[in-house]
């Protein structure tokens, strides 16, 4: 690990984050109900995103701090787990159980779906994957 990386991995965190919190704030405004669409919202962005970048990396651009900036930094900053378990655990502790199971499901589900589209739809753009 070089200086170079770390600050690359810090840089895009913190923007991936400040990324999180803006899409968390706007779709509390646009759909104000006792649902985590932010968070799902930002995971499956950042998964479309991590689909599209895989390709990138594997087939176009070898340069580690870039890599590391998007995928680790940014993509890790937008993306999360812990915030994940912790909505879905108060979903499934209150009376919202059906609700817990919905957004777990779509979370697995459409977050793996998008990853698998991103990646594709990169190989295809660039030449390497017919669709």
């Amino acid at each position: 690990m070089n200086n170079v990386a770390l600050l690359a991995v810090f840089i895009g965190g913190g923007l991936g984050s400040v990324l999180r919190f803006f899409i968390t704030f706007f779709m509390t405004k646009v759909f104000p109900y006792p649902f985590p669409y932010g968070n799902l919202t930002a995971n499956f962005l950042g998964c479309f995103t991590i689909g599209i970048l895989m390709a990138i990396f594997t087939h176009k651009i070898d340069n580690q701090e870039i890599k590391l900036f998007f995928t680790t930094g940014m993509m890790g900053g937008l993306t999360t787990f812990s915030t994940f378990s912790y909505e879905s655990v108060n979903l499934l502790k209150g009376d919202s159980f059906i609700k817990g199971i919905s957004y777990i499901s779509a979370s697995l589900f459409g977050c793996l779906l998008l990853s698998f589209i991103g990646f594709r739809l990169s190989l295809f753009i660039m030449g390497n994957f017919k669709l």
